[in-house]
């Protein structure tokens, strides 16, 4: 019983590092105006609540903001791919997420321009992740409500539990 239980390592550890990453992406976001601020005159400061001056201090608030808009996204498609389709696919797709998240954030404070690249993965990894959620509730849909199951049907189960005994040398 506890190795089943530690099937969900993967797509908690991402969940734990994307609450995480949220916490220093604001941290860092200060940061940045602290930076700014520092041996500046009190009239040339960007001081709280203020959140415009410069161009930088304006698009590492951003950035944070853009983060937390998503992470209700990531949360939901993350837990119900974990749950429903496969912890670790999900554990791996959430690690693409927060790390395409993580350069996100540091490219918006560089340049605005230099966002896309990062901004297109984490878009990618939230599309597999749903992909997954969706794949995942209709076999379970289908299988719990009308007792069709697919994988049985299509030979998946066995091939997955072939890859599930070379994995783990059973």
């Amino acid at each position: 019983m506890a190795d089943a239980k530690l099937v969900y390592l993967p797509a908690a550890a991402a969940m734990a590092g994307h609450a995480f990453q949220l916490a220093m992406c604001h941290i860092q976001s200060a940061g940045v105006r602290v930076a700014y601020n520092k041996d500046r005159p009190d009239a040339e400061k960007i001081k709280e609540p203020q959140l415009t001056g410069d161009p930088k201090v304006d698009r590492a608030h951003r950035a944070a903001a853009n983060r937390v808009e998503w992470s209700p996204v990531f949360f939901v498609l993350m837990g119900t791919s974990a749950v429903y389709f496969n912890p670790l696919a999900a554990g791996i797709a959430g690690a693409v997420y927060i790390k395409s998240t993580h350069d996100y954030f540091h490219a918006y404070v560089e340049d605005a321009e230099k966002r896309e690249d990062p901004m297109h993965t984490g878009v990618m990894a939230l599309a597999a992740l749903l992909v997954m959620s969706t794949l995942g509730l209709a076999h379970t849909g289908l299988k719990d409500g009308m007792d069709i199951d697919l994988l049985e049907k299509s030979g998946l189960r066995k091939l997955g539990a072939a890859v599930g005994k070379m994995i783990t040398n059973n």
